[in-house]
């Protein structure tokens, strides 16, 4: 099967989105868009192609969805990499992350490029001699050119969460890793006003924190109830975090919490948004006011239907959207513009 890039421009009304413009890209081999950011109403996008030998793809898209850039990058020696995240700096340069392979398993790799796509840095994690291995799924950027990486790290016997932070030039200050069972899931982080940097897993939606200088931030966190799993967090300016994902007991629906940095669940237990079927959520973003945007897919039979939830900062659902269109689209990531698109 094929995947086409499929990619939505929505404007938000009242009563829920309409869309602006839909973007397909083909670049004639089977390929996955993972990431993307937003800057000065530029569209920057991370993937790979899936192919027997494949590569990084980077995309940027104006604001009507007219391709700007694209790139491919591959790991010398590697056969496969995939581009999970990326980010745009002030200056213009980007950092994509992801992993490479190296003897059929994952390896952390991070790549940093200036704002004509070419190559600045990169920093890779391959296998070490314990048999651990590392893929890198996000990367969030912040003060002067500095970024948080993060991701799994797993063997046989231990897995857990791996964050690092970089300086401008690509150069590691520090990593540290949360040894747990079953963390080896994909993993989101976001920063708060301090610039500490919190990690969430898939798995019970297990998070933790880290000061800017390294230190952990108090102990772990996780949400056993209806067999939830993560799949986004996100901090707002008055530092409270959300954290949006699924109910994986019988009817599967999108599902969020509130907490504050320390851990304190702010409402009594989750909010569930059901919309009628089995929905998966991947990403979530937050507007300027800390209205959440849940984004994934619904399943209908043989089909995945494109699937949006926004609520506003209690949680309360103010609308949801379902694009039921022949064959199977998966939204992998959102983000909502100064103009609020999403």
């Amino acid at each position: 099967m094929v995947h086409v890039f499929l990619i939505l421009r929505l404007v938000l009304i009242t009563i829920g989105p309409q869309i602006s413009w839909v973007k397909f890209i083909d670049k004639g081999e089977d390929e996955k868009l993972y990431g993307m950011d937003i800057s000065k109403s530029n569209l920057y996008l991370a993937g790979g192609d899936l192919s027997e030998d494949s590569s990084f793809i980077f995309l940027k898209l104006d604001n009507s969805g007219s391709e700007k850039l694209s790139r491919l990058y591959w790991e010398s020696g590697s056969g496969y990499e995939i581009g999970n995240d990326l980010a745009v700096f002030p200056s213009g340069n980007i950092v994509i992350t992801g992993w490479y392979e190296v003897g059929h398993l994952p390896a952390w790799y991070t790549l940093w490029i200036d704002s004509l796509g070419e190559r600045l840095y990169d920093d890779s994690m391959p296998i070490d001699y314990n048999g651990y291995t590392y893929n890198s799924n996000c990367v969030e950027p912040f003060s002067n050119g500095q970024c948080y990486v993060g991701g799994w790290f797993g063997n046989q016997t231990n897995q857990g969460i791996r964050v690092a932070k970089y300086d401008s030039q690509g150069k590691l200050i520090w990593k540290h890793f949360l040894y747990e069972s079953n963390l080896d899931r994909p993993v989101k982080i976001a920063i708060d006003s301090e610039e500490s940097v919190y990690a969430l897993s898939e798995y019970h939606c297990t998070w933790i924190g880290w000061s800017k200088e390294g230190n952990q931030l108090g102990s772990v966190k996780d949400y056993i109830f209806s067999a939830a799993e993560g799949a986004a967090i996100r901090v707002n300016p008055t530092n409270h975090v959300f954290i949006s994902g699924d109910l994986t007991e019988s009817d599967r629906d999108f599902m969020l919490l509130k907490y504050d940095t320390d851990g304190n669940l702010l409402w009594p237990s989750h909010k569930a948004y059901d919309l009628g079927g089995e929905e998966e959520c991947r990403d979530m973003a937050l507007d300027a006011v800390s209205d959440c945007y849940l984004t994934g897919y619904q399943i209908r039979g043989e089909e995945e239907d494109a699937a949006i939830v926004k609520t506003d900062s209690a949680g309360n659902l103010l609308w949801a959207w379902v694009d039921t269109v022949p064959g199977k689209q998966e939204i992998e990531a959102i983000e909502v513009d100064e103009e609020g698109y999403v």
